[in-house]
């Protein structure tokens, strides 16, 4: 036999869940932003890596000061 409960328990109950729910909703939701933003920045990161690569580097890949040592 189920136990029956009074509309308003009920009622106050769902609300409860359905506001915890929104919560979570919200929580994941920045939580996706936030991960965005980490992605952007090491992309942009390994682009700046490999642009500081370039301006250390001849056009032959070798660094410029190996360059210099040997003048």
């Amino acid at each position: 036999m189920s136990r029956q409960y009074p509309a308003n328990v009920v009622e106050i109950a769902l609300k409860e869940t359905i506001e915890r729910v929104d919560r979570s909703r919200v929580s994941v939701t920045r939580t996706i932003e936030l991960l965005n933003q980490c992605q952007q920045t090491i992309e942009q990161s390994y682009k700046l890596l490999d642009r500081s690569k370039r301006l250390v580097t001849d056009p032959f890949g070798r660094p410029w000061t190996d360059r210099r040592e040997e003048a």
